[in-house]
């Protein structure tokens, strides 16, 4: 077997009983016309020709000599006669309306409604005469171009007919043209070039901001021109996710302060690197091909790509240009359709009507999900057969109907179609839609999508031998084929004998545009469930050839899964209550009671209770082969995967004889002593808090305590309170987290962690973790994260101890902490019975098949007879045999030939696959920016600093340290925090100023992270052991708070924290501060030089920043990557 394409005619099902249909209808002709006689058989004809007239007869295929009689002008007319020919009688024959060669422009939609259909043995067919290749377009021709200015002509389309038809799309030799813009179209890189950015702080993509506004934006200097109708320029861009765009007209702009506000939101926020382009601006006409229409003066600005006068131009003058409305048993074949606004061909609740080899083309103009080349809306048994569609606006070929109700299936189809560059205007656009019930769509070549190859909902459709390529190009988080169900009474779909491959994807990576990213081949999205996937090849993709999200019972067999860049399978679970569950819910209480629906496999599972529908059960792999060679690529990558409600098994695997990465660890045997220090927690300690254990973050009044009525062993536990989180200078969430003393490791070695652990309530979210940290110096941890239950569990985690060599090794590094969190924030755990014993450790692969997955799989080279050339044929020899493996009937996939395709052989059209530079290797994170390493030197003064929180004049040195960096180290707009700082030998006085809009709004409170306020953090590094990082938090309120976060002992924090001095002062558009933080509560002794690991970080709310002084790479007490202070 092999993926290539065959050319052998082959067809059935509905696709087959068109074509014998279509060959059994024709034209009435003349003696000339034997050929097509031979083609079409006997019928009722009617012509159309260009040089036809109307009020003749319709029945001959030229004029006739006299001109007295010969075709129809019209296709309307054409049809208008058939309705009297039906008035005068039932049909005795099928009915041919034979169209000449030339252009046909449709004053309005043609309209086919009841009374225009044919019958099963009597059938309607509109089409092209012979082999001519007719055009039926909705557009109006466009002359009397003038010279404007330099290469630019002009012409006054009101005067054409175009008064009050404000088009959107224009075309020259049939070609669409751009719509004037800036930045200019980048023909060289159409997908990544011919954009700008949104200018601001860059922040995280699924970062949720509360309420936020998603009409405006602010733009980079010079990205706005002198525009005389600003009011006119329409922003296209892709805001936040980059999953699809809008074209929204911009409705004011704030040029001060370089805002854009638009009449209407964007689907998502705008944000700081969010791409876009203006156009439909005149000023912005400045490169061959584009156009703008001035709709005060109805005059079209043009810059014709070649000669002017040489050319045909046509701009759109109808939305639709044909509409089937309740019709039955019409077909159009061997047409050219397009020029239209909107959507080209619609079939609305017909049944057996037909668009057959038709080219349809340059139809869509909007940003929405609605317009389609070809639409079929209901009914049943239509279909857009052997079809080319391309270049259209949103989507190529859209399908639906069929009962939710009563799962009867519409039998609506796309076959045999050729769909590429689809989704021109709307980047959701896709090769083709399904919804409802019952719908096929096979034998397609679809490439060159902004997104997905087909995108569907619903239930018990069918996809086969569909050959999809080169899609997803300018999207992310996206698929070949992809489904957003939401809906656990969806099921029923079957894929199979798809050939998917060179799925690209688009987006943001480390703050940087990149391709290929973020994309699977077929993407089983929120909550798809009971969908079967057999026989279909996989190749080159980021994340995987199939992931599974959130669904459940679907099965995925003897598939073929190639060189998946990062993983090869995905499994995405949910969590208790989380997101989309309620929405699921919803859907299930309206079907759950249909009886048709008991069909399903898992159904009655459900039925049964929903307590815990969300996690991802009856999900099956088995039988596939899966091929790859990335050295870092896992195997699977999964997240809330219940591994006991999971099946995997009878695969064949080949990693190019490396390692199989799962993520997993586990250990073969344990040996030697407990390593835990009073790992029943027997011994108590200060306080009430078990020997050898403390707090290494304790927000607000958190508790940690030996409890005597709960325990697994032993005569206590440890119970663990937690109340609530605080934030560190990052931005980062911090929970409770307890730790052991030190334990020292071997590095190199592997060890198991286990605890015995029992929860408040159900589902109590926990962590468990080796930690090994050293303050300013590194940290590194290997956890685990929980639910924990009323009752008690035993929890492992395996690790290995990093060794020099290992990437995760630093120095030094030769101890750990074992950490519980209560990762929740708030929540009550206890913990029992912890052991760390030495371990013997399983390989990944091990460890997943010691979760009961891949049994009987086998790990081998599956004999492909040429990989290297995409031909994936297993040779005799092949070990996939053995287990259960069925040849794919690969020479059957793709379209085939058939007096219903439009065109043959198809001749492939340039895209992604000639012009894209695609490399699959993974992209390293970017270096930092280098960090500045000149000490800042604190000056030696004469008295101490009066600290009341006003900087008077003359009592700080004049040297200054500017704040203007985030933790990353990237510039922050705005005005400067500004800090200094001085001694006397005794005390370190700091001071710092934080310019903000409007004192009035700080937030005055104590909480860290929350309110407004600013840290100090320092070390002393003079001595040949480097002392505790002290952080010391103000607010600016005039409160401060001494932290053990950087991992001070408790007592020297408190120490330090009750004899330092703050104080701020808050007044117009700032608030300062100032500190003295005597040196020897830190167990610093002076001597002059004396030099001091040092930063100041500030949260300022207003602008949701942290500014640092030196960003350290994570919070600012990280001072092995921050700055210096040397005493003078």
């Amino acid at each position: 077997m092999g993926c290539r394409i065959s050319s052998s005619s082959r067809g059935g099902g509905l696709a087959g009983i068109a074509v014998l249909l279509l060959l059994g209808s024709g034209c009435h002709m003349g003696a000339n016309d034997a050929e097509f006689a031979e083609e079409t058989g006997p019928a009722t004809g009617f012509y159309v020709a260009v040089n036809g007239n109307d009020a003749w007869s319709g029945t001959l295929a030229a004029p006739s000599k006299d001109a007295e009689d010969g075709p129809f002008a019209t296709i309307e007319r054409a049809r208008d006669e058939i309705r009297k020919l039906k008035a005068a009688g039932h049909l005795t024959q099928p009915v041919n309306v034979c169209i000449r060669d030339g252009i046909y422009e449709l004053p309005h939609t043609l309209q086919l409604g009841p009374g225009d259909s044919g019958t099963a043995e009597f059938p309607i067919t509109y089409r092209a005469y012979k082999r001519e290749r007719p055009v039926i377009i909705g557009g109006r021709k466009i002359t009397g171009w003038k010279p404007y200015k330099g290469e630019i002509v002009q012409a006054d389309v009101g005067a054409q007919g175009f008064n009050d038809i404000y088009f959107r799309q224009f075309f020259f030799n049939g070609k669409r043209q751009i719509l004037a813009r800036y930045p200019n179209y980048d023909p060289t890189d159409p997908v990544a070039g011919g954009w700008t950015y949104m200018d601001g702080k860059l922040v995280p993509m699924y970062k949720n901001i509360d309420n936020e506004n998603r009409r405006t934006f602010q733009y980079k200097p010079g990205d706005v021109h002198d525009w005389a109708h600003p009011e006119e320029a329409e922003v296209f861009v892709f805001p936040r996710y980059n999953w699809w765009n809008n074209i929204i007209r911009i409705a004011a702009i704030d040029r001060q302060k370089r805002m854009i506000t638009l009449t209407g939101d964007a689907s998502y926020g705008n944000r700081p690197n969010d791409r876009y382009y203006f156009r439909n601006l005149l000023e912005e006409l400045d490169a061959p091909g584009e156009w703008y229409l001035d709709q005060r003066t109805w005059t079209l600005y043009f810059w014709p790509p070649s000669d002017v006068a040489k050319g045909v131009a046509y701009a759109p003058a109808l939305q639709t240009l044909v509409e089937f409305k309740e019709a039955a048993h019409v077909t159009f074949r061997g047409l050219t359709l397009e020029c239209a606004d909107g959507t080209a061909v619609i079939l609305q609740k017909c049944q057996n009507c037909l668009v057959a080899a038709c080219t349809v083309r340059n139809a869509g103009s909007r940003a929405e999900g609605g317009e389609s080349g070809i639409a079929i809306r209901g009914g049943k048994n239509n279909g857009a057969i052997g079809s080319d569609v391309y270049e259209v606006g949103s989507n190529a070929i859209s399908l639906d109907g069929g009962d939710f109700n009563t799962l009867e299936p519409a039998g609506n189809f796309a076959d045999n179609n050729y769909i590429h560059h689809v989704g021109v205007f709307y980047k959701q656009g896709v090769g083709v839609s399904v919804g409802g019930v019952g719908n096929r769509v096979a034998h397609n070549l679809i490439h060159d999508c902004p997104r997905f190859g087909i995108v569907w909902g619903g239930n018990d459709h069918l996809f086969e031998y569909n050959h999809i390529r080169h899609c997803t190009l300018e999207t992310a988080d996206t698929g070949a084929i992809y489904s957003w169900q939401v809906d656990w009474t969806k099921r029923g779909t079957v894929m199979r004998y798809n050939y998917l491959h060179d799925i690209i994807g688009f987006g943001q990576e480390h703050g940087k545009w990149t391709y290929p990213h973020m994309n699977w081949g077929i993407y089983l999205d929120d909550g798809t469930c009971g969908t079967h996937l057999y026989g279909n090849v996989v190749a080159r993709t980021i994340l995987g050839g199939v992931h599974y999200h959130g669904g459940r019972d679907n099965v995925v067999e003897n598939n073929i899964l190639i060189d998946g860049r990062d993983s090869q399978v995905q499994f995405s679970g949910y969590v208790a209550g989380g997101h989309p569950v309620p929405m699921m819910t919803e859907t299930w209480n309206k079907f759950s009671g249909t009886p048709v629906y008991e069909k399903y496999p898992g159904y009655p599972e459900l039925k049964k209770s929903l307590d815990d529908a969300w996690q991802m059960a009856g999900n099956k792999f088995r039988r596939n082969i899966v091929f790859y060679s990335s050295p870092e690529a896992k195997l699977y990558a999964y997240y809330n995967l219940p591994f006991d409600k999971t099946e995997a098994d009878y695969n064949l695997i080949w990693h190019d004889n490396l390692p199989l990465l799962t993520g997993l660890s586990g250990a073969k045997s344990t040996a030697g002593p407990n390593l835990v220090p009073n790992p029943g927690f027997e011994a108590n300690g200060a306080d009430g808090i078990p020997a050898d254990w403390q707090w290494q973050v304790r927000p607000n009044d958190s508790k940690a305590a030996a409890d005597t009525d709960v325990h697994v062993a032993g005569n206590q536990s440890v119970r663990i309170d937690g109340r609530g989180t605080t934030t560190d200078t990052s931005g980062q969430t911090l929970c409770s987290n307890f730790v052991s003393a030190e334990i020292p490791l071997t590095p190199g070695c592997t060890y198991r962690l286990t605890a015995n652990i029992k929860a408040a309530a159900p589902d109590t979210a926990f962590a468990m973790m080796p930690q090994a940290y050293e303050a300013g110096k590194y940290f590194w941890a290997k956890g685990m994260n929980g639910k924990a239950g009323s009752d008690w569990k035993e929890y492992e985690v395996i690790f290995k101890f990093p060794a020099p060599g290992d990437s995760d090794f630093k120095p030094g590094m030769n101890k750990v902490q074992i950490r519980f969190d209560v990762s929740q924030g708030t929540g009550t755990i206890w913990v029992d019975d912890v052991s760390l014993r030495e371990a013997t450790p399983m390989t990944e692969w091990e460890a997943w098949q010691a979760k009961g997955l891949d049994q009987h799989s086998v790990v081998a080279d599956p004999r492909f007879v040429n990989p290297a050339k995409d031909d994936y044929r297993l040779k005799t020899d092949s070990p996939a045999f053995a287990l259960g493996f069925v040849p794919i009937p690969v020479d059957q996939i793709g379209p085939y030939k058939s007096e219903l395709r439009a065109t043959w052989p198809i001749r492939e059209a340039e895209g992604a696959r000639e012009h894209m530079k695609i490399d699959w290797s993974p992209k390293a994170a970017p270096p930092p920016p280098p960090r500045n390493t000149t000490p800042y030197v604190a000056a030696k003064v004469s008295a101490p600093v009066t600290v009341d929180g006003a900087l008077a004049a003359g009592e700080w040195p004049a040297a200054q340290m500017l704040m203007k960096q985030d933790p990353g180290r990237q510039p922050l707009d705005g005005a400067p925090c500004i800090a200094t700082a001085c001694h006397d030998g005794a005390n370190l006085y700091v001071a710092i100023t934080v310019p903000v809009a409007d004192a009035a709004k700080l937030k005055l409170g104590a909480a860290w992270g929350k309110d407004d306020g600013a840290e100090v953090c320092l070390q002393d590094i003079s001595g040949s052991t480097p002392g505790p990082i002290f952080v010391v938090h103000s607010f600016a309120s005039g409160k401060a708070e001494s932290s053990v976060e950087a991992g001070a002992p408790a007592d020297a924090a408190k120490r330090l924290g009750d004899v330092i001095r703050f104080a701020a002062k808050v007044e117009g558009t700032q608030w300062t501060g100032e500190w003295a933080i005597p040196l020897a509560a830190a167990g610093i002794t002076y001597k002059p030089g004396l030099k001091l690991a040092f930063n100041l970080g500030v949260n300022r709310t207003e602008t949701s920043d942290w500014v640092i002084w030196v960003g350290a790479l994570g919070p600012t007490w990280k001072l092995e990557n921050a700055g210096y202070l040397v005493l003078e």
